[in-house]
């Protein structure tokens, strides 16, 4: 994703952000992951379907952006999601440090480890 986001941002692409964290969309009361996935993996589908229809056929080095999301077949490549190290934030993935993450994820009923632990 990582790829397909640069070469998104190379191409003038309005949109080249990634999915926002799932644990974002849902509270406390709504931990159903397949509920939250369900919603967001359609919309994730199209965006990369209007990225690949707009620029399918651009050369990316000898590689296209079909090639890069039709099974890699016949070249050396990865797609993925990597995260950043700020040294003032920390960790950033998807554009979110850890803290406020931990602050959005659904906590087990047995929760003992508060904020100002970490």
């Amino acid at each position: 994703m990582a790829l397909l986001t640069a070469a998104a941002r190379l191409l003038g692409a309005k949109n080249a952000s990634c999915l926002v964290l799932a644990g974002r969309h849902a509270s406390a009361s709504s931990t159903n992951l397949k509920h939250v996935l369900a919603n967001l993996i359609p919309k994730e589908r199209a965006r990369i379907q209007a990225f690949r229809q707009q620029h399918g056929k651009t050369v990316v080095s000898q590689i296209t952006v079909d090639m890069m999301h039709g099974g890699m077949r016949g070249m050396k490549g990865l797609v993925c999601e990597t995260s950043v190290l700020d040294p003032d934030e920390g960790i950033r993935f998807r554009g979110h440090s850890i803290l406020p993450v931990f602050v959005w994820i659904p906590k087990p009923q047995n929760h003992a480890v508060e904020m100002d632990t970490l």
